[in-house]
């Protein structure tokens, strides 16, 4: 949306180029002020007050949402053991997609306010939070995560879109004994990244795993469910 990213030249020296994108970047920052991050709860069959669970929170790609989520993310450990929460962004990428930004003041402010909800109304267990994501979702659940910014014991990643993450921030991370799994391909365009996270959090004595699909890119793998639960089982020994 708007001028950001245009690169031909042609179209940033016309001027009705000029005022339409100017008018569209006036209509997304309205859509994104008046916008707010979603979620939806997802509780695991035989649910009870009286026991506590292990609480996963699902962070989208960039250009999906809370439904293509819940499509997305579904697996037999999922249904049977954790209370899942599917976010959504409420920074519009197209007129029903959305998409993280790191950074960013309205996301930590809302997304710590609903973990927080999250963690009040339900009877969760506090040493069993687990983050899950696609792609840009990644990004921000390691952000989230090395930063400390809620208290997260484990990760598992498909794709993930890496950002720094400092040297004492991996050894903050080992010394917590927390766990991180990586589900990627051997073409993902970020597949360097996420093997320098892993190897960084291995050399320092981590609880780490990578799974690097033959073929794959930037995608989710065709028996996704099988391996997320896998890494869940993992996550909860």
């Amino acid at each position: 949306m708007g001028l950001q990213g245009v690169k031909n030249d042609s179209l940033i020296n016309n001027p009705e180029f000029i005022r339409l994108a100017k008018l569209d970047k006036l209509i997304e920052d309205s859509l994104n002020n008046a916008s707010h991050v979603k979620y939806e709860v997802c509780l695991p069959e035989n649910y009870s007050k009286e026991k506590q669970y292990p609480v996963l929170f699902v962070f989208h790609g960039d250009g999906w949402n809370i439904e293509i989520s819940k499509r997305t993310w579904t697996s037999k450990m999922m249904k049977e053991k954790f209370i899942t929460v599917y976010m959504q962004s409420y920074i519009y990428l197209t007129y029903n997609t959305f998409q993280w930004k790191l950074n960013d003041e309205k996301t930590n402010k809302e997304f710590k306010e609903i973990f927080e909800q999250i963690l009040n109304k339900y009877p969760i267990n506090k040493s069993q939070v687990i983050f899950t994501s696609m792609s840009s979702g990644g990004n921000i659940s390691i952000y989230f995560a090395f930063n400390k910014f809620v208290p997260v014991y484990g990760l598992v990643l498909t794709c993930p879109v890496v950002p720094d993450v400092s040297d004492n921030s991996v050894s903050d991370f080992v010394a917590n004994n927390k766990k991180m799994a990586i589900i990627t391909g051997e073409n993902d365009w970020a597949i360097n990244d996420q093997k320098n996270l892993i190897s960084k959090i291995g050399k320092k004595g981590g609880n780490n795993k990578i799974t690097i699909k033959p073929g794959m890119g930037h995608e989710i793998p065709n028996d996704y469910s099988t391996l997320l639960d896998q890494y869940l089982n993992w996550m909860l020994e």
